[in-house]
């Protein structure tokens, strides 16, 4: 199953909440920064969940504010 990469996120996947990959090399080490990970690698299997984003869904738009995950518990 999916799981949350985020720290202190214990989502998995389920219907009506999105995951989103953390492959895309463009905004890789944005998203690690964001994660807050110590010394973490995402890997192919690295997922955020839709609530990390600030309207609830991952954008493609780097200058949307959903571009980067930035809501953490």
């Amino acid at each position: 199953p999916k799981n949350c990469c985020a720290v202190g996120c214990s989502d998995v996947f389920i219907k009506g909440v999105d995951f989103s990959s953390i492959i895309s090399r463009d905004r890789r080490r944005q998203w690690i920064a964001a994660i807050g990970r110590k010394d973490w690698i995402p890997t192919e299997y690295s997922w955020v969940c839709s609530e990390h984003f600030v309207t609830g869904v991952k954008s493609n738009d780097p200058l949307a504010p959903n571009y980067i995950p930035t809501v953490f518990k």
